[in-house]
């Protein structure tokens, strides 16, 4: 027992300053089991073997003996945990954890990158304690587990296996953040002009116009050539009067006639 504890004092000058993993207003020391087993790398049962100081005030370290790995897949029969205590926040934004000597507990754990040929730990979450038939049975039923007693891990009947992924307890993290309804309006395109089809305005009360006289230019458009009547002779209209010039000749020679036999009849008047 003296030599792990040596073990676990030297580790924890390279293990310490690793910290839990940083969830924010997630961690409220009140987790359910599902969110603990989600964030965690590896959930071990087993019995707490030895409980010694670290090189941090308030952080102790603790020789673990698994009996099930429930996540992670840790075969090997001893590990060591370290970030445990923390009773006045020496490690802030780390759970407070507590456990005693020849415990049985469930840790929930961050895997430490170790520089020696012991697996190292760090709590990620406080562990569940009290009656292991009780917290056992309550946390099998939670999604993601998978259960581990081979190599040097004992096999032991109070492992507990999982339900089945059909009925278990999913967790679900939360969204960070909600999408935004958005504000823009959708933007209309006109329909484009055909340029071939366009041609001049059409004044709704005119005929159409007859192609005949119409000759192209040098730029492609259309150009009207206006032919006017020839006024007919003795048949022009007038424009001042409104009459024609015909009409105007006839009604000047009545009046010569008409005067001449007047004078005639004077003539032979006077004669007589």
């Amino acid at each position: 027992m003296e030599y792990g504890a040596a073990i676990m004092v030297l580790a924890s000058v390279v293990m310490l300053g690793q910290g839990c993993t940083d969830l924010g207003p997630l961690r409220t020391g009140t987790e359910l089991d599902e969110m603990k087993v989600y964030y965690s790398d590896a959930v071990v049962f087993g019995v707490v073997k030895g409980i010694t100081p670290s090189e941090t005030t308030g952080i102790k370290n603790v020789e673990f003996e698994v009996v099930c790995s429930y996540k992670g897949n840790v075969h090997t029969k001893t590990i060591y945990i370290t970030g445990v205590g923390n009773r006045n926040g020496e490690m802030p934004g780390c759970p407070k954890v507590k456990v005693e000597k020849d415990e049985q507990v469930v840790f929930f754990l961050k895997r430490l990158p170790s520089r020696s040929s012991d697996p190292w730990f760090e709590a990620e979450f406080a562990p569940l304690r009290g009656d292991s038939s009780i917290f056992l049975d309550d946390m099998t039923v939670v999604c993601g587990l998978d259960l581990t007693t081979g190599g040097e891990v004992m096999e032991a009947d109070v492992c507990f296996e999982p339900i089945g992924e059909e009925d278990c307890e999913m967790y679900y993290p939360p969204t960070t953040m909600k999408p935004r309804a958005s504000t823009m309006k959708p933007k209309t395109t006109a329909a484009p002009t055909n340029p071939i089809t366009k041609g001049p305005p059409v004044d709704e009360g005119s005929e159409p116009e007859n192609d005949e006289g119409k000759t192209d230019d040098t730029k492609g458009s259309y150009a009207t050539q206006t032919v006017k009547p020839k006024p007919s002779r003795g048949g022009a209209e007038n424009s001042k009067t409104g009459t024609s010039t015909g009409e105007k000749g006839g009604s000047t020679r009545q009046a010569a006639v008409s005067l001449i036999a007047i004078l005639l009849s004077l003539f032979v008047a006077i004669l007589v």
